[in-house]
């Protein structure tokens, strides 16, 4: 079963996302759920000490001490086999991210189509 984790600073954008994620879910009969979406990264990391996920949709500026590069690098150390999915507009992040070895870099805006191709794992 996937648990996602969406992490965007935007409210509205990470309320898209999020209705995206549920959408592609329940039309294609996948076990899962967001069990998490924050607009902060400490709230991600919160959550962590009490759940699991293992699927992780973040933005790169997330407005924050902490970015979603960073928070990818904690995670990735818990969790090696975590699926990583950057959502972002600061294409500049693409090769960096490679670090962490994400599934996808994903351009905003971000289409339901585009989003939809990477939550069938």
């Amino acid at each position: 079963m996937l648990r996602i984790i969406i992490c965007e600073d935007n409210a509205e954008y990470l309320k898209l996302l999020e209705d995206y994620v549920n959408h592609t879910l329940e039309s294609g009969s996948i076990a899962g759920e967001v069990v998490c979406a924050a607009t902060h990264p400490d709230e991600v990391e919160s959550y962590l000490t009490q759940g699991d996920a293992n699927v992780f949709l973040f933005d790169i500026d997330l407005n924050s001490d902490k970015n979603g590069y960073e928070l990818a690098v904690k995670i990735r150390e818990n969790n090696p086999e975590a699926y990583l999915v950057f959502i972002s507009e600061h294409l500049e992040y693409v090769f960096q991210s490679f670090k962490v070895r994400p599934f996808d870099f994903l351009p905003k805006p971000v289409t339901m189509k585009r989003l939809s191709g990477k939550t069938r794992i």
